[in-house]
């Protein structure tokens, strides 16, 4: 498999959008306007859907930054735009070798299509370590999650991602 020359270890591009990182989670102002409102479905300590339609996630998992990676990885990464419509972006992983060609892996994060995020510190750290490990890029995905976007938006997303260049 070839590389894209813009994806080169000494060439990435860096994001050019308001993307935003976190997980999507309520301000205090929001919680107190959806405080009184039910809940309709809930996973404990992961998401509630209220009957408003608010959807409260709370931030049990630290996003990091792709410049976040642990110097004995020797892999830098970088976070691309995918489709600015639909805001889907994935951080690749590139090893820092010599190799002219290198295997890509494709990884989509858990969570059931309802939580998570491919900046999540703990994706971030284990894909880091195991691009390192293997000398393969690695893209991971990050796609919109549901309920705001219901199936198959992060199925879409994902074949999305396959055939970008």
């Amino acid at each position: 498999l070839s590389f894209p020359a813009s994806l080169t270890k000494t060439n990435m591009p860096t994001l050019t959008s308001n993307l935003t990182l976190i997980p999507q989670h309520g301000t205090t102002k929001n919680h107190q306007q959806h405080h009184g409102s039910s809940i309709v479905e809930e996973i404990k300590g992961l998401i509630k859907v209220h009957k408003n339609g608010y959807i409260e996630r709370p931030n049990i998992v630290p996003c990091v930054t792709p410049d976040h990676i642990t110097p004995n990885f020797n892999v830098i990464s970088r976070d691309i735009i995918i489709d600015n419509v639909t805001n889907i972006w994935a951080r690749f992983y590139v090893p820092k070798s010599q190799q002219k060609k290198l295997p890509l892996l494709v990884y989509f994060h858990g969570g059931g299509f309802c939580v998570g995020s491919a900046a999540w510190s703990c994706y971030h750290e284990f894909l880091a370590m195991l691009s390192s490990k293997l000398g393969c890029i690695i893209m991971s995905v990050n796609y919109r999650l549901a309920p705001e976007n219901p199936l198959p938006a992060p199925y879409d997303d994902g074949v999305n991602a396959l055939i970008w260049r």
